[in-house]
């Protein structure tokens, strides 16, 4: 079925068939798109609307207005299984003819259809042309981490290119790739000029909302560059994580491998006020991360007592916890023990478990992480307030040459280069502490219970020392 209608767009179609309304910037890529061989590319805000909004109506408004095909891909398979495909068939009943797949839109002509996937083969996208009655439209989302043969693999779909349309959105990432030239030094090879939507030209997204963000993170953390401001962001000199590596990773996670491996780390706070800081529980089961509780608590009997319930409800055993020792989390740990649980001790500031080239055990932990995030190791949460973390704390020199990182107190100092955050990095700290190796005696390995757990790497050598048990390092038992 198609418009007839002259002139009347995927705007058009949006408000009076979808009952859309539409943003500025999201109407621009809507109007720019409609124009017979158009090339668009275009960078949204965090929760800027580029999936429900403008892809939705592109791919709905191409099958119902032209009869055409569209093909679409995202450099996150979440992206387009969570959100796209969801959104899509929620207008499914407007559209009884048609057969709203997982994926996949299916018209009564066999040339009219949506086929969705996530991929890093290129040759998908060969065969597919548009003709004058069947234009083909083709959309890129989170095209951040599509890779450039993905890209050059599209060029070739485009002739003759007046019946093929090309849409490009993303989320900014890191200042790099195809999608970031098109927004940049390629920005001339487009149809229209790139267009850029800020969080402030969102009207769902209050003022105190942004104003609050800035003030945390300060105003050239990635998370303000990208979140709220649609700007590309450059290597952080100095940062232990990368914004690049980030979202790679979070685009193309790793399949689950359930190796028997489980390692909870618990981050201790306790505050007087909403603001204070975080007690965080991480878990990693195999190698996938989770944030299993992030709360405050005042009183150590409150905070120990709540920790209880999570280890309880995850069906977790003393030995596979372990918890930051330092400050007051001596005392909790003191706590769990009186109560029970005989969780390890973790001393960030003291000595690295594993490579004496770190400065402390929180540079190690930290910078192993990073590398596990490069190396595409684990499935990460899906939380901001942990990435915001992850991606603010930075190198900094060491007498003696060794990796060092910020201390929580460099972090807070108000007068710290490109802002401070209010609060310490605890998921990040926590996160991080589950994704490091958890050191076992094989008599836990064979189900036994370790006669001290004061020190994981304290059991180690002792028992190395005495001879009463042989040691195993991290990872060695499970191959």
């Amino acid at each position: 079925m198609k418009a007839s209608k002259p002139g009347y767009g995927y705007t058009q179609f949006g408000q009076d068939i979808l009952g859309k309304k539409f943003y500025p910037k999201q109407r621009a890529v809507l109007d720019a798109l409609l124009l017979n061989g158009s090339f668009v590319a275009a960078a949204f805000n965090n929760g800027g609307g580029k999936t429900r909004e403008v892809i939705v109506t592109a791919v709905l408004g191409h099958l119902y207005l032209f009869g055409g095909k569209v093909i679409s891909t995202s450099g996150s398979f979440r992206q387009l299984k969570d959100q796209l495909t969801p959104a899509l068939k929620a207008y499914s009943g407007l559209f009884p003819s048609a057969d709203f797949q997982d994926s996949r839109i299916v018209m009564r002509d066999p040339n009219c259809f949506w086929d969705g996937f996530s991929t890093n083969e290129s040759g998908k996208f060969e065969g597919h042309h548009g003709s004058k009655t069947h234009p083909l439209l083709i959309i890129v989302d989170e095209a951040k981490t599509v890779k450039d043969q993905i890209f050059h693999a599209i060029e070739r779909c485009r002739p003759p290119t007046q019946f093929c349309r090309i849409l490009v959105v993303s989320s900014p990432g890191y200042a790099q790739g195809e999608f970031y030239r098109m927004m940049t030094t390629r920005a001339g090879t487009l149809s229209s000029p790139p267009i850029k939507q800020r969080a402030d030209e969102c009207p769902h997204i209050s003022p105190e909302e942004i104003a609050a963000i800035r003030a945390k993170w300060g105003p050239e953390h990635p998370l303000v560059r990208s979140m709220l401001d649609a700007e590309f962001m450059p290597f952080v000199e100095g940062a232990i994580v990368q914004l690049s590596a980030l979202d790679v990773l979070l685009a193309h996670p790793p399949p689950f491998v359930d190796d028997g491996q489980v390692k909870a780390f618990c981050d201790f706070a306790w505050s007087e006020s909403a603001a204070g800081d975080e007690n965080v529980l991480a878990l990693r089961r195999g190698n996938r991360v989770t944030v299993e509780a992030a709360f405050r608590a005042k009183g150590m009997h409150a905070v120990s007592g709540k920790f209880i319930e999570h280890f309880t409800r995850l069906g977790l055993q003393p030995w596979q916890i372990e918890g930051d020792a330092d400050g007051e989390g001596a005392n909790i740990i003191k706590q769990l023990r009186a109560m029970g649980w005989a969780i390890g001790s973790v001393h960030n500031g003291g000595a690295p478990r594993f490579n004496e080239h770190y400065a402390n055990l929180a540079a190690e932990m930290w910078c192993e992480g990073a590398q596990a995030i490069i190396q595409g190791r684990h499935i990460m949460p899906d939380d901001a307030e942990l990435y915001g973390q992850m991606l603010d704390r930075k190198v900094v020199p060491h007498p003696k040459g060794k990796l060092a990182i910020e201390s929580k107190q460099a972090m807070k100092d108000p007068n710290r280069e490109g802002g401070a955050v209010t609060q310490s990095p605890d998921r990040a700290d926590a996160v991080f502490g589950a994704m490091a190796p958890l050191p076992l005696t094989r008599s836990v390995q064979m189900g036994g219970v370790p006669e001290s757990m004061a020190s994981t790497k304290d059991s180690i050598w002792q028992e190395r020392d005495t001879g009463d048990k042989e040691p195993i390092l991290p990872g060695t038992q499970f191959g």
